[in-house]
């Protein structure tokens, strides 16, 4: 039969300093990690609400461009106008 083996104090096991190390950097890291994704939740939530405010006035310049596109067409007017006009003929 094989003797048990033999154990040794300090092999393989992780000391208490070491652990309340590694749970310390955890908690660290983790709290960066929260920072992060709250901050990027807040600056979404904000950035959705900028947009939804700014949209209808968007709206309103796009229709009043197109209004003032209407009226006179680009390049040359619909006719003579004022003194400038010389009689027919």
């Amino acid at each position: 039969m094989n003797p048990a083996p033999q154990k040794n104090g300090d092999a393989g096991a992780f000391t208490l300093i070491e652990m309340l190390l590694a749970l310390a950097i955890a908690a660290v890291v983790l709290v960066a990690i929260n920072a992060v994704l709250f901050g990027g939740l807040h600056l979404q939530a904000r950035t959705t609400e900028i947009t939804a405010q700014t949209l209808p006035m968007d709206h309103l310049v796009a229709t009043m461009r197109q209004d003032l596109l209407g009226i006179v067409p680009i390049g040359n007017l619909a006719g003579p106008m004022g003194t400038d006009a010389t009689p027919p003929g």
